[in-house]
This record gives C-alpha cells, sequence and structure tokens, in this order.
C-alpha cells in the first residue's frame, strides 16, 4: 500500500472515527486485506491509488478518506456475521480492457462521498459497496441506487427508513391526511421520494383516513396494493406510505436500519 494511500485513510479517520479502521489490514509486502479477502483488498487499492492522483480538497481527502474506511470495515464486518461473499467471476474478474464492476461499484461511492457536503450521509453511502460484495445485484442495479441516494437529503434517508419502521404501522403514525401541516419540510420531501418511486401510499374503499389501523388491517391493505396518488402534500397519509420495490432495495443497500434512533425523532413528530 502506497504513502498516499495511507495517508487518505489516516485522514479519513478524522471522519469515519478512530475504531473503524481495525478491519482493514496489511498482508506481506504491504497490500490491504479486508475480511481475509485479498481481492477485495486489491479492489480498494487499485481505486484508492487512483484517487490518491488527482487533486483534492483537504475535505475531499477526509470524505474519501473516511468513505474507503467505512466501505471496507462494513465488508469486514458483514463477513464476520457470517455473511458470503458473493462467487460470480464478473463481479471481480478484470483485464487491460475494462476494470471489474467491484472497481465500478467502489469508484461511484466515493466519487459521490467527495463531493457530499451531508456528511451524515457518507456511512450509508459506503454501505452500497459493501452490501454490493454480499449481494446478488447487477452493476446495472447497483449504479441506479449510487445515482437514487446521491440525490436524496439525510433527511429523506430517515424518511425512509420511519417508512420501514411503521411498515406493520407499529408507530401508529397519522391516518388520515392533514392540510394544515402541509408546510412540513418532511411531508415536502415525500413527494420528492413519490417522484422517484421510492414509496408508495396505500389506500382503501372502508374510508382508510379515518380510521386507525390495526396491525391486521394494514397487512391487509397492503396484500392488496392499492394505492393512491400522491398530488401534493394535502394528500399524504403518513400511516398508509410503504416503500416500493426500489425503495425496499435502497434501504437494503444503504441499511439505513443503522440510522440511531434519536435521528428519527423528527420525522416521526411531524408523522403523528
Amino acid at each position: 500500500m502506497s504513502d498516499k494511500i495511507k495517508l487518505l485513510l489516516e485522514t479519513g479517520i478524522k471522519l469515519a472515527g478512530t475504531a473503524t479502521k481495525e478491519g482493514i489490514k496489511l498482508i506481506p509486502g504491504g497490500g490491504l486485506v479486508v475480511a481475509g479477502a485479498e481481492v477485495i483488498g486489491a479492489v480498494a487499492e487499485s481505486i484508492l491509488g487512483d484517487v490518491t492522483n488527482r487533486a483534492l480538497s483537504q475535505r475531499e481527502q477526509i470524505r474519501v478518506g473516511a468513505s474507503a474506511i467505512l466501505a471496507l470495515n462494513k465488508v469486514n464486518e458483514l463477513k464476520g456475521k457470517g455473511h458470503l461473499i458473493r462467487e460470480d467471476d464478473r463481479f471481480f474478474a478484470y483485464n487491460e480492457n475494462y476494470r471489474s464492476s467491484a472497481e465500478e461499484a467502489l469508484e461511484g461511492v466515493l466519487q459521490k462521498c467527495k463531493a457530499e457536503h451531508e456528511e451524515k450521509k457518507i456511512p450509508y453511502l459506503s454501505n452500497i459497496f459493501a452490501k454490493a460484495v454480499f449481494t446478488s445485484i447487477s452493476m446495472e442495479e447497483i449504479n441506479h441506487v449510487i445515482k437514487i441516494a446521491d440525490i436524496l437529503t439525510y433527511r429523506q434517508l430517515c424518511i425512509l427508513a420511519v417508512i420501514r419502521k411503521n411498515q406493520d404501522n407499529d408507530l401508529q403514525l397519522r391516518a388520515k391526511p392533514n392540510s394544515s401541516i402541509s408546510g412540513s419540510f418532511a411531508l415536502l420531501e415525500v413527494l420528492d421520494l413519490d417522484k422517484n418511486g421510492l414509496l408508495h401510499q396505500i389506500t382503501s374503499e372502508r374510508n382508510f383516513g379515518m380510521m386507525e389501523l390495526t396491525r391486521e388491517e394494514f397487512k391487509e391493505l397492503q396484500s392488496k396494493k392499492n394505492y393512491s396518488a400522491i398530488l401534493d402534500s394535502d394528500d399524504i397519509t403518513p400511516a398508509g406510505l410503504i416503500l416500493s420495490e426500489l425503495g425496499r432495495l435502497v434501504y437494503r443497500l444503504m441499511i439505513l436500519d443503522e440510522i440511531p434512533e434519536y435521528e428519527l425523532i423528527d420525522v416521526i413528530k411531524a408523522f403523528k
């Protein structure tokens, strides 16, 4: 591992935290090895070597270094929990004509983190690469998730997490629209999530908006997949929001269940 890469990782610790470097180990000769897999270390060295040859501001160095540390240590953590590294050759394979998908995915994540002013997003952006290492997902899907994740605000990530936590109406969110809080930015950000295909709003012929839902009723409505259009914030019924297939994929690859509970409080209050 070059001195430039070492310096980049040392710089990233300022944002990633000192404890997060433990999963990155050196092998004889100075190379990186992550989660006992030299192939992942080789991917990281290739991309980080390229990144260190570019002109980066001090803050960009911190973000890129932190993202690399967080991504590689998440790989180490998932491996330690028994997750199996994907075995399809195409993900790690490369030659002189094209890079591996793993290299493409890691560079995509690092590039987005480099420019990410909402630094709270960086751990979750970094998770995309780590999850891709263990998930049989196409490069096209990975790139789409990276693109979507890039344009979402941190609060929108919190909104996705709250919606997922309320999948059985466990949080007892408001079961009817309320125009009096139509100016809530949390609700306005729901419109954007809907526009990007990350959620649906379920509805019911039984005057869904006026009733308190039991867990069984909520599951029944979900199974029927009757969705209502969200035209403006006055149409939003928080209890009826569910993640779409794309929303679930973004949630899963970014590991949004790791967002701390205290970060979700304001969104839950806005949806009550």
